[in-house]
C-alpha cells in the first residue's frame, strides 16, 4: 500500500483561494502533465494519457494501471 497509495499535493496561492482537500479521486503519475498544464491554462496535448485532476467530477470507475514487485519479493 505505501508504494501504490502515495498523496499527490499541489500548492499554490495563486491558483488556490483557500486550502482543500480532494480525496475521492483515483490518480496516476500520468494525471500530473494534464492537470499541470490544465491548472496553467494550456490545453493538453492530443492523445496524451491521463486526465486533467481538476476537469469536472470524480469517475468512481476509473482504473489506474500500477505494478509492484511485493508479492513476488514477499510470496514467491
Amino acid at each position: 500500500d505505501s508504494t501504490m497509495r502515495v498523496p499527490l499535493i499541489f500548492a499554490s496561492p495563486e491558483l488556490f483561494a483557500r486550502p482543500a482537500l480532494v480525496d475521492d479521486r483515483v490518480a496516476g503519475l500520468v494525471d500530473v502533465v494534464p492537470t499541470v498544464l490544465g491548472l496553467l491554462g494550456i490545453a493538453a496535448p492530443a492523445g496524451i494519457d491521463g486526465k486533467a485532476l481538476f476537469d469536472g467530477p470524480a469517475d468512481p470507475e476509473r482504473a489506474i494501471y500500477g505494478e509492484s514487485m511485493v508479492t513476488l519479493y514477499n510470496h514467491g
